[in-house]
Parts: C-alpha cells; structure tokens; sequence
C-alpha cells in the first residue's frame, strides 16, 4: 500500500496490529475463559496452559510490530508484513476447519473476519512493498 496523503499506510496497520495483538495477549494470560467459552470450548488445565503459551506469540508478534512501525519500505518490512498476514490467514483457517468438524460454535466467525480483514491489509501491504522494491532495482 502506499502513502495516501501522507499518511503511512504501514504504520496504521502495525498500530491496530499491536492493539489486536496486545488485546489478544491480556485475554489469554488474564482471562482464558473469555476467550474459550467465547469459542464454544470448555475449560480444564489443558486449556489454560495451551491458552497462556499461546499468549506468548501474541506478545511476539505486538513487540516485533511495535519496533518496526516506522520502518520504510524494504525487503524486511515486507517479510514482516507476510509474517502477520500468514499469522492471520492461519487463525482464520483454523477457525473455519474447527466448526466445520463441529468444534466450534458460530463466535468463531467474529474472529475469522476481523483475522481475515487483518491478513488481506498485511498481504497487500506486504505485495505492494515488493512492486515498489521491484521497481527500484
């Protein structure tokens, strides 16, 4: 994507990414249950201990876009770019699979769109970088 009148493109979605993704990490270490019932599971130590460990990716993923909000276009901004639409295009598709096989309840498509919404902006952000790199050279 590109500037669209000064305003960097790049640097708004890391913002809503880190917001996502921060978001996501307080539920999971601090309130698992929301988010499970949320999803039509129930509870048990399993569900907090996978939960919590899944926790630390979200965290991940909202320091690494934090520190490269403000980065220019490049061939790592880009890669950081596939990295989350990839994230988030997986999410999605284990959404779907799980309530396709009845694991799930109809909360999950809730997620499923907002992971969706989120890996289309990063993956055109991400091709968008790559064309304006390409053209470069």
């Amino acid at each position: 994507m590109r500037k669209l009148r000064g305003i960097n493109t790049f640097r708004i979605l890391c913002v809503l990414g880190i917001a996502l993704y921060g978001i996501l990490f307080l539920s999971l270490v601090f309130s698992p249950d929301s988010v499970v019932k949320d999803m039509g599971e129930g509870s048990g130590s399993l569900i907090y201990f996978l939960a919590r460990r899944t926790s630390t990716l979200m965290l991940g993923f909202a320091v690494l876009l934090f520190l490269v909000r403000h980065a220019e276009c490049s061939k790592t901004r880009a890669a950081v770019s596939v990295a989350v639409a990839v994230n988030m295009a997986g999410f999605a598709c284990t959404g779907i699979f799980e309530y396709a096989i009845g694991r799930v309840g109809t909360p999950i498509f809730f997620s499923v769109s907002v992971e969706l919404v989120y890996a289309f902006m990063f993956g055109a952000q991400a091709l968008a970088d790559y064309r304006k790199l390409r053209k470069s050279v």
